[in-house]
């Protein structure tokens, strides 16, 4: 019966990486022929990443998710009367006021009597999340099967992968026969670092691994026309130009276009869309590699036989909810791995856009030892630039010196310690300080959206957003990775005399930090306590850092004199 079975192959890797052999499997010669070339570094491999994929589900669950809905999002139907997973479809239609299910077989309700199903079906009150087990689970355990397949494609990725074997690449010699190195050469639109970054992926036989550090225009080197595959609900209005359009009305076309199209946009999740089923492409490029779990990763590179991994793992690495698989690694991505094993395979981009000096120069000192560095004097001298007259409020004036790019606020000398509600941390001073700055910045002429605010902390995000109003844009700093605003404000949030819970917060990641510090181009202003925050050494280093730049500035009670009048709008028992 096995030998027949359609999931024979993936069952005996299973059976092997669990310790199974010919004898237990009751194939005999047949398991040696499936299996035989599994060691045992990829059976303990295979058997840690499907341990850690299990405990990143079981303790994440589906209510710690991200439920942003969206048409063609898998999802499972229960009640709120306590029937869990009555049914599973797929959304196809939603706005404010409804949701839109289609479901492969009729919805019913267990133990109902047929004759009265429909008037339960209506007046049931119905629970939907996201079945995160038919989408992201399924694809991270299939492409880690998938790996270990009896092919030459995966044979060749278990090699780089798995074995960690070092990366070829082609002599100098033979490059400079490529008269696409010519061209490179006189591209005037590449700085050099860009330049020695294409030369080493036209050189690659395995992989090339590029380092963009923030504002190098990583993304502008990678950017080329190509079509996007996948939902239009879920793609960037920037990008919906590149989709397949609506006027395409038959499969026919669509293959045709298909197979004319030199490059495809995918999302690692959407590899497995039809249009995709048997493709193979010269190379993979995958951004934002940093940032993607191994085994969302494998999925790509299984569709070429070159890859090209575009990151920075020294900002934030994949989100992992659950503690257990995060410290077993599940958090480290394969950028990390490989960058880690072969640092000669990697290609960085050092030359910034983004950040004035002042500001590049935290970056440097605390994260990148002084390998970035400003790709212009105007890049390197930008100023917030102000059309109307400075306040006469005294705090003000200083924080918005354009001649200070960096601004630490400190709130020691406030009443201003944290406040907490259940597991929410959140600072209403911070809120109004920041809230008064919004206001004179954009008194002054600087459009609300060349500012941004950001925050670790979900809870002091949606305070800030109550007090501000709707006229900048407000995230965690998780979110605002890959982003920059000319303006940028950090709120730290914690305020408190217990320094230890402090450390081990969302502050204690350096990663986190560096997305901080990274966003600004022309001005970055951080409110927090300097007491507090001192106690993370990353932070302490980052506040002495400011404070050479003669960037700390002491505000009192008596600069606030509304401060309390706002924490009783949001605390009348204050």
């Amino acid at each position: 019966m096995c030998k027949a079975c359609r999931h024979l192959n993936i069952c005996m890797v299973y059976h092997k990486a669990y310790g199974g052999n010919s004898d237990s499997s009751g194939l005999g010669d047949l398991f040696n022929s499936l299996v035989g070339h599994l060691t045992i570094a990829h059976c303990k491999f295979l058997k840690h990443w499907i341990g850690q994929e299990q405990n990143f589900f079981s303790e994440s669950g589906m209510n710690n998710l991200d439920c942003t809905f969206r048409c063609g999002d898998y999802v499972v139907l229960s009640t709120e009367a306590g029937r869990i997973a009555v049914a599973s479809g797929v959304i196809n239609d939603i706005s404010q006021s409804h949701v839109s299910v289609s479901f492969s077989r009729r919805l019913r309700l267990p133990g109902i009597d047929r004759s009265l199903e429909m008037e339960r079906l209506i007046q049931e009150v119905w629970r939907i999340d996201k079945d995160e087990f038919a989408s992201s689970f399924a694809i991270m355990r299939f492409n880690l099967i998938q790996l270990f397949a009896q092919s030459s494609q995966c044979g060749h990725l278990r090699k780089m992968i798995v074995d960690l074997e070092t990366p070829r690449f082609d002599s100098e010699g033979i490059l400079s026969q490529d008269p696409a190195v010519s061209y490179i050469r006189s591209e005037k639109n590449l700085n050099d670092d860009q330049r020695r970054s294409v030369q080493k992926i036209l050189a690659t036989k395995d992989y090339t691994l590029i380092l963009g550090m923030p504002g190098t225009g990583k993304t502008s080197t990678m950017g080329i026309d190509f079509v996007r595959v996948g939902r239009r609900e879920a793609v960037h209005t920037d990008v919906l130009e590149h989709c397949f359009t609506e006027d395409m009305h038959s499969v026919d076309e669509i293959k045709a276009k298909m197979e004319h199209v030199r490059v495809v946009g995918v999302t690692c999740l959407g590899i497995n869309h039809p249009l995709l089923v048997n493709k193979k492409f010269d190379i993979c490029i995958m951004d934002e590699a940093g940032q993607t779990t191994l085994p969302v990763s494998l999925g790509p590179l299984m569709l070429a036989s070159k890859f090209v991994l575009v990151g920075d793992h020294y900002q934030l690495p994949p989100l992992v909810q659950s503690t257990e698989a995060r410290e077993n690694g599940m958090c480290i991505s394969l950028f990390c791995r490989l960058s880690e094993a072969h640092p000669q395979a990697i290609s960085a981009l050092q030359c910034q856009y983004r950040m004035c000096a002042g500001i590049m120069e935290l970056s440097n000192a605390l994260i990148y030892g002084n390998r970035l560095r400003c790709g212009s004097s105007e890049i390197a001298d930008a100023k917030l630039e102000f059309s109307c007259s400075k306040s006469t409020i005294l705090w003000q004036q200083e924080i918005l010196n354009p001649n200070r790019p960096v601004i630490f606020v400190s709130t020691d000398n406030l009443a201003a310690t944290e406040e907490q509600d259940h597991k929410a941390l959140a600072s209403y001073s911070e809120a109004y300080i920041i809230s008064e700055i919004t206001k004179e910045l954009i008194r002054r002429g600087i459009a609300g959206d060349g500012i941004g605010i950001i925050t670790p902390y979900n809870s002091q995000a949606n305070i800030i957003r109550q007090v501000i109003g709707a006229s900048v844009e407000v995230q965690t700093i998780d979110k605002y990775q890959g982003r920059d605003k000319d303006c940028i404000m950090v709120s730290f949030v914690r305020s408190s005399k217990n320094f230890r819970s402090c450390n081990s917060s969302l502050l204690g990641d350096w990663h986190r930090i560096n997305v901080a510090i990274t966003r600004a181009k022309k001005k970055l202003i951080m409110v927090g306590s300097c007491e507090t925050l001192s106690r993370v050494p990353l932070l302490k280093l980052l506040i002495e850092k400011v404070n050479e730049q003669d960037g700390i500035v002491r505000i009192s009670n008596s600069d606030l004199p509304c401060l309390e009048e706002l924490k009783k709008s949001f605390h009348p028992s204050l």
